[in-house]
């Protein structure tokens, strides 16, 4: 009986455990259920309201079929507008009728502003641009700062610290711009561990880029009596902008500006010294290094140099004491008989300086001395990497596609030139002079190199004391141009190849084959790889 019993509650136990058990999974299943219904739930109203949803696409569909419409209205116009002209040309007035008739009065604003137009589609708040030939823009947002002059607040009235990124000071409009260069150059701010950054497109000769361009109030600042409007005053009727930063002592930006990929356009420079978006630059601390940065910025323009000044460069005149600028590109022309003239740097002193994935496109014009493609002149360590010159360089002597004279260790890495050089000595196709160490990787030019004594298809005039460690090296041979001068190529390296040898399909080959090799054991920033290019030569991908 004993063993029943205990037989009995031994079935009855393990039924009670059965039915825990169902009731467990069941719990289980139910729990599943639900997650997996929230998930579901979450996709759905991500594909709905998330940034790739189909209202984010709906919206985005909208706008572009508004733009797609405008710019159809505008190219009607355009077209119309110098149909009705005998010579051909755009006349503000007959462009401004021929959009009335398109979209009714008052629904358009059609503005001369020099070489182009602008038009104004009041309803959607969007301009386009309108050259003399009659081509047609892209859109762009007419953005208004409700703080114009005010960096310190954003365009919407939100406090800004400039203590990180997130907080950083922001540019949103010309007015903005001219604050910041008066606040390093008169009120001898330097930004130190402060960060800046460019909120939109700025064109110096568009009234979209102005909150007010008839304000006076910085034209004292800028050199005027008080009555000059600010448009005017940047203008080549006027003083111009003022760069960032007057000299090293007490006038310096030593913070971060990020560009964020926009570009500024029509800036005109005229000054005797420190000629250039930023005048004077370095020397500040970013993420943890002594470096100040610049980055992300295309600058388009003028500057002029006065007889017998110092510095000229497209983005920094003046680089010292620790400076990397990344990104940026110049398209600025730059002319005046000027010691350390730069398409990036004019001049760069103690400290190192990193050029990365940097770009000249603007024509340096009636240099005196010291006169690069990237850089005029440097007694600091450099590295120039992923970056290439594909402008015409003329001056007098010390010369070179990347850079006029080095007192310094300088790197080339992963870059090229293709502009054409004039001088009368010391002209090299990558270096003027090398008066130190000079290493280069995975670089090639192809310019024409116009110049009488000590010309070189690479380095121009080498010292003495200099040493010179190259591999992977070209140059394009014309009339027994050398790779160095007085030297010989195969001592260093260097390949020079005649118009006939020389085959660009081939080259890139090479350079490609030149990055895989050198890449990691040389420098830590990664080498662009590189590709036939629309013009003929390799460029990068």
């Amino acid at each position: 009986m004993k063993e029943k019993y205990v037989r009995k509650m031994t079935q009855k136990d393990q039924i009670q455990n059965q039915t825990k058990t169902q009731k467990g999974i069941t719990l289980l299943a139910l729990v599943i259920t639900i997650i997996v219904l929230l998930i579901l739930a979450g996709i759905t109203i991500n594909a709905i309201t998330g940034e790739n949803g189909i209202i984010g696409n709906a919206g985005r569909a909208k706008e572009e079929a508004e733009i797609a419409n405008e710019k159809e209205i505008l190219e009607k116009a355009t077209v119309l507008a110098m149909g009705n002209n005998k010579y051909g040309n755009i006349e503000k007035e007959e462009l401004q009728e021929q959009l009335d008739k398109e979209t009714g009065e008052g629904k358009t604003e059609a503005t001369d502003i020099g070489e182009e137009f602008e038009v104004l589609f009041k309803e959607s708040n969007r301009y386009y641009t309108v050259d003399k030939d009659g081509n047609v823009g892209e859109a762009q947002d007419f953005v208004e700062d409700k703080y114009p002059g005010d960096i310190t607040v954003g365009k919407n009235g939100e406090t800004l610290d400039g203590n990180t990124e997130e907080t950083a000071y922001q540019i949103w409009c010309i007015e903005d711009m001219v604050k910041f260069s008066q606040m390093v150059n008169e009120e001898n701010q330097d930004f130190l561990n402060k960060y800046v950054v460019l909120k939109t497109n700025l064109n110096f000769n568009s009234n979209f880029s102005y909150m007010n361009s008839d304000t006076t109030e910085f034209d004292i600042y800028l050199g005027g009596d008080g009555s000059s409007t600010l448009k005017e005053q940047l203008s080549e009727n006027g003083n111009g902008f003022f760069p960032i930063g007057r000299n090293y002592s007490t006038q310096t930006f030593r913070g971060s500006f990020d560009g964020e990929n926009h570009i500024i356009r029509n800036i005109y420079i005229d000054q005797s010294s420190n000629a250039g978006l930023f005048g004077v630059s370095g020397g500040g601390t970013i993420y943890g290094t002594n470096r100040t940065k610049i980055c992300n910025l295309t600058v388009e323009g003028n500057i002029i140099g006065g007889t017998n000044s110092q510095r000229a460069g497209g983005i920094v005149a003046y680089a010292a004491y620790g400076l990397v600028i990344e990104n940026c590109h110049s398209q600025v022309n730059i002319s005046g008989n000027v010691y350390g003239m730069g398409g990036i740097v004019g001049i760069c002193q103690y400290g190192d300086l990193e050029i990365i994935n940097c770009s000249n496109q603007g024509a340096i014009d009636n240099a005196r001395n010291a006169t690069g493609g990237i850089i005029g002149a440097t007694q600091a360590n450099i590295n120039i990497v992923n970056t290439y010159n594909s402008a015409n360089l003329k001056g007098t002597q010390l010369i070179g596609g990347m850079v006029g004279i080095m007192e310094a260790k300088v790197n080339i890495y992963n870059s090229y030139q293709v502009g054409d050089i004039t001088g009368s000595s010391s002209v090299g196709g990558m270096i003027g002079r090398v008066s130190a160490t000079a290493t280069l990787r995975n670089v090639y030019t192809i310019g024409n190199i116009n110049c009488s004594s000590s010309k070189g298809g690479i380095i121009g005039q080498i010292q003495d004391s200099s040493i010179i460690d190259c591999d992977y090296i070209y140059y394009k041979k014309v009339d027994g141009l050398v790779g160095i001068y007085n030297e010989n190529d195969s001592d260093f390296q260097i390949n020079g190849y005649t118009e006939e040898e020389w085959n660009n399909t081939q080259m890139v080959t090479l350079l490609n084959e030149g990055r895989e090799k050198q890449e990691e054991n040389i420098n830590k920033q990664e080498w662009k790889t590189w590709k036939l290019g629309e013009e003929g030569y390799p460029v990068f991908e």
